[in-house]
């Protein structure tokens, strides 16, 4: 079962309020961050009713999933288009907010296309972004660079990317020291963990075939002595049937 909408914790955003985000949110944004290299400051995350609410101005569309809003004014204007580019090819729609653009205060409002738990006002903004409007009341156009075909981002393909390829193994082993090359190694402990465990396991299995090996013998042997001194031919026989199963037993151990 996937787990796209575990939500959890991603620290404080600029108000100190926790910045709330699915599995599947987070895998976006981090897609675009390392994209950009650098992390645009968040102002307002999702769930916002987990923390007691969010903005006024944001009528709601943060109480769920999907919506997460970023500063501008710590950013230079290159640095923003760069933001919106990256974001929306990832698969955000992704607005500049400010006096011009709704009369909100300056920032950027983020909308994950195809978030299953988003607010029903969050879910009528992926429609009009993706009709190519700018997503408030006026239904004006929209106003910044949009891809063409508009992409949803894959949590699925993500978890499958993100997996450690066979360079990834090499430089883990090659590059001690390397950041990613830290999680690989954690990834490959734990591999190695479970491996130790198996063997361990089988060791504690062989050893106890070998105790019934042990056992098995002693059982044909005292037969064995049993039968010799008899002196019933019907019940020597029958010992002897014993005997000969327990060493065939033995024989196939």
């Amino acid at each position: 079962m996937s787990d796209a909408y575990e939500v959890v914790d991603l620290g404080a955003d600029s108000s100190g309020r926790t910045i709330f985000m699915n599995r599947r949110m987070q895998a976006a944004y981090e897609t675009v961050t390392d994209q950009l290299g650098f992390d645009p400051t968040i102002v307002q995350g999702a769930y916002m009713t987990r923390v007691g609410g969010g903005a006024d101005a944001s009528a709601g569309y943060h109480d769920k999933g999907g919506c997460i809003d970023t500063r501008t004014w710590d950013i230079d204007s290159a640095e923003e288009r760069l933001v919106i580019r990256v974001a929306r090819s990832v698969g955000w729609a992704v607005w500049r907010r400010d006096s011009a653009h709704g009369g909100f205060d300056e920032h950027m409002h983020w909308v994950l296309l195809g978030d299953a738990e988003a607010a029903p006002g969050a879910i009528w903004q992926m429609a009009e972004y993706r009709a190519g409007r700018d997503g408030l009341d006026t239904q004006g156009h929209d106003y910044h660079w949009r891809p063409d075909p508009i992409p949803t981002f894959d949590y699925e393909a993500y978890l499958e990317d993100d997996m450690p390829s066979v360079h990834d193994l090499l430089s883990a082993k090659l590059n001690p020291n390397d950041e990613k090359s830290d999680t690989v190694r954690s990834a490959l402990n734990k591999g190695a963990d479970a491996l130790a465990e198996v063997r361990g396991l089988s060791a504690a299995f062989d050893e106890f075939r070998k105790n019934l090996a042990r056992r098995d013998q002693a059982l044909a042997d005292a037969i064995e002595a049993i039968a010799g001194d008899l002196q019933d031919t019907a019940t020597r026989k029958q010992l002897d049937q014993v005997h000969k199963a327990l060493a065939a037993g033995l024989a196939d151990a």
